[in-house]
């Protein structure tokens, strides 16, 4: 009987072991009540009513537009062909009532670039919190040493403002801001004002340039008519080229500081060339310098009488990798970009101020590609942004994406696109000061 009861008790104890440790894993995997009621919940995906309706009421905040609104409504921005006014423009000068200031960054004006009215941009645009009325105008300039632009709101127009003193042309193209730079000395620029025209569309649209100039316009050719000056701005223009080319030889040469005449040995064949066309730029500069006193467009008999020797041909001697050439003055394919540039920006303004105004030489010449490169190049506002955006200081809303454009004369970067956007919060408070910028290059 003895020998039963020691297995019976050995068991016994056994079974008492299993059931504690049973009892105690029951304990460690026992749910949570608080978890199992938030699990008996249906799913808040599957909720038909605003997410917001279970926040007590004091603690809800007032809800202004989903955040993925302000994406909402893409807009094709198009340019006006031909030109004929509109609410809407890039360029030219801003309309701004008396009491506005103009932005500054840096301790400088910005550079003006567009002007938008806000009728014009449907509801549906940026979550519908823009005002119906008013206009939006864009600047560009710096920050801290880097790129930064400035939105600023009016409820009404006011009369074109002309820049201050000491604004400073950017992403203007190469080489026209060097030749602006020649004829405007020290002004501020203005780049012609072209009319666009906002267009709903139902896919955002790729921002896309109009393409370059050099690939459309022939050759130029100094003994067709359609070449020679027409105004007092290409008057100017021409001169502008004429010293970029010989700013490039001289460059070439290794003199870079055009403040200083170089200091070279005269006797030299080389030294002869550099003293040659730093006189030439010297005589161009001086022209430009005393016909900046002169605001009228009529033409320049002064200017005039440097216009005729470059039409009939400037010679000078230009020297690279110890091999001398000799030039005429804007006649071959050396530099010849640069005029061509000059020459298209003089009757791209005078188109755009007064299209009939343009002589019919000169216009047939253009027109064709102004009016292929502005149905070529998109612009965009509203929808999303364009991917890489985002990476380089995008947030909300798109008020406005620009390609680099020839047909305005503006590079951003390196022939990057260039953006305006604000974060949804401060559209709808009405903080245009707090607008951003972005553009490809992360610059």
């Amino acid at each position: 009987m003895k020998e039963l009861l020691v297995p019976l008790g050995m068991l016994l104890v056994l079974a008492l072991l299993l059931m504690f440790f049973v009892n105690m894993l029951k304990g460690l995997f026992r749910a949570d009540p608080s978890k199992q009621a938030r699990a008996d919940r249906p799913a808040r995906a599957h909720l038909k009513t605003d997410p917001s309706t279970d926040i007590p009421e004091p603690l809800r905040a007032p809800v202004v537009a989903k955040p993925e609104a302000i994406h909402d409504g893409p807009c094709w921005v198009e340019f006006v062909f031909p030109p004929k006014p509109t609410g809407s423009w890039l360029g030219g000068l801003p309309s701004m009532p008396d009491d506005v200031s103009w932005p500054t960054g840096d301790g400088k004006p910005m550079q003006f670039f567009a002007q938008i009215n806000l009728a014009d941009v449907p509801r549906t645009t940026w979550g519908g919190l823009q005002p119906e009325q008013g206009w939006l105008l864009l600047f560009f300039g710096s920050r801290g040493g880097r790129v930064a632009s400035a939105a600023i709101y009016t409820a009404g127009l006011g009369r074109p403002r002309q820049p201050p003193e000491g604004t400073e042309p950017y992403y203007l193209e190469y080489p026209l801001r060097n030749m602006l730079d020649y004829i405007l000395c020290g002004a501020a620029p203005v780049l012609p004002r072209w009319p666009i025209r906002i267009r709903p569309v139902d896919e955002p649209p790729s921002v896309r340039s109009g393409g370059s100039l050099s690939n459309r316009v022939p050759k130029h050719d100094l003994s067709d008519p359609a070449w020679h000056p027409f105004d007092r701005l290409s008057q100017r223009m021409m001169l502008a080229a004429a010293m970029e080319e010989l700013r490039s030889g001289l460059r070439a040469m290794g003199h870079r500081d055009l403040t200083q005449p170089p200091d070279v040995d005269p006797s030299t064949e080389r030294g002869q060339a550099m003293r040659h066309c730093y006189g030439l730029w010297q005589r161009y500069a001086l022209a430009l310098s005393e016909d900046a006193q002169d605001e009228g467009d009529n033409l320049s008999p002064m200017l005039d009488a440097h216009v005729q020797d470059l039409l009939h041909g400037v010679p000078y001697t230009w020297m690279a990798y110890n091999k001398t050439k000799r030039k005429k003055l804007l006649h071959s394919e050396f530099q010849s970009s640069s005029f061509v540039a000059a020459f298209e920006f003089a009757a791209r303004h005078a188109f755009l101020t007064c299209p009939d105004g343009l002589p019919a030489r000169v216009r047939d010449l253009f027109e064709p590609h102004w009016r292929e490169a502005t149905a070529r190049e998109i612009m965009a506002l509203g929808g999303m942004p364009t991917s890489y955006m985002e990476e380089y200081g995008f947030v909300g809303a798109k008020l406005l994406e620009l390609p680099s454009s020839h047909v305005m004369g503006w590079e951003f970067g390196d022939g990057s696109d260039a953006a305006f956007s604000i974060d949804g919060a401060d559209l709808a408070a009405g903080n245009w000061d707090r607008a951003q910028y972005a553009d490809s290059h992360g610059l």
